[in-house]
């Protein structure tokens, strides 16, 4: 993990404490960074009993930036969105935002007078956005968006090896297949060319998120030329503004028709 020398000093560290860093860095634009060397420092991810305390070591830089660390951990993928996402600061409050009591979302508990009272006015002006369940959302239209698969032409067909699921997993399973059908987001085919296992991952709230081991149409797919946007680009574009949303979106991928 990388921290700025700016943070550096504010955190009260001196440079002598410092170890020697062999490496160079490259920042922005393949640009150039020498490390002033790294620092292993005890740091805390998360809140209350969902937190973590890990020896991190800290790669002291002197450049400016928008943002005071950049955090490139080695950790899975799935655990880095599950359990050291953003939290919002301070407590949540429960609003109605729909036509029915279980419609409903959550602000900041700290938001007062008319700040807070025109954001509840928004969520429900614009209360026919929000999706309470899969089958709440209308698609897009295949003149917009459409993916294809174009695996390579001569790829080995895999099928994977049923895997045997748990009874709980099982359950959570039959249970999204259900809404993902009455959605109309996927159906059932009889013989299918290439078979893939789900994966569930259990989410910090207890439930399940189900996955699909795509590992073998991986490799047989060619490499997207356009990826997401680094996470360096996302805290750039977020510097600045007073309040950040942690409004979710409700796996909005389903909607885009795939053949």
């Amino acid at each position: 993990m990388e921290l700025f020398k700016s943070t550096f000093d504010k955190l009260g560290l001196q440079e002598k404490e410092l170890k020697a860093y062999p490496n160079s860095l490259f920042g922005l634009e393949d640009a150039l960074i020498q490390a002033l060397g790294y620092i292993p420092l005890h740091t805390t991810f998360g809140k209350g009993t969902r937190s973590r305390t890990l020896s991190i070591d800290y790669i002291v830089i002197d450049v400016s930036s928008a943002y005071n660390a950049l955090i490139d951990i080695e950790l899975s993928r799935a655990q880095a969105l599950e359990e050291f996402r953003p939290q919002p600061g301070g407590e949540t409050e429960e609003v109605q935002v729909g036509g029915t009591e279980d419609k409903t979302t959550n602000i900041g508990a700290n938001l007062k007078g008319e700040l807070k009272e025109l954001l509840i006015q928004f969520l429900k002006d614009n209360s026919d956005l929000f999706a309470w369940k899969a089958a709440d959302m209308p698609g897009i239209d295949l003149g917009l968006k459409c993916h294809k698969l174009a695996v390579y032409p001569g790829s080995r067909l895999v099928q994977q090896k049923r895997k045997k699921l748990g009874l709980e997993i099982l359950q959570a399973v039959e249970e999204q297949v259900h809404a993902l059908l009455e959605a109309r987001f996927m159906r059932e085919i009889k013989y299918p060319l290439w078979l893939a296992n789900a994966v569930l991952v259990k989410k910090p709230n207890g439930k399940w998120r189900m996955c699909t081991d795509y590992t073998n149409l991986n490799k047989a797919y060619p490499k997207d030329p356009y990826p997401l946007p680094n996470i360096d680009t996302l805290v750039d574009a977020s510097s600045g503004y007073k309040y950040l949303s942690f409004m979710d979106a409700y796996s909005g991928y389903n909607q885009i028709p795939m053949y």
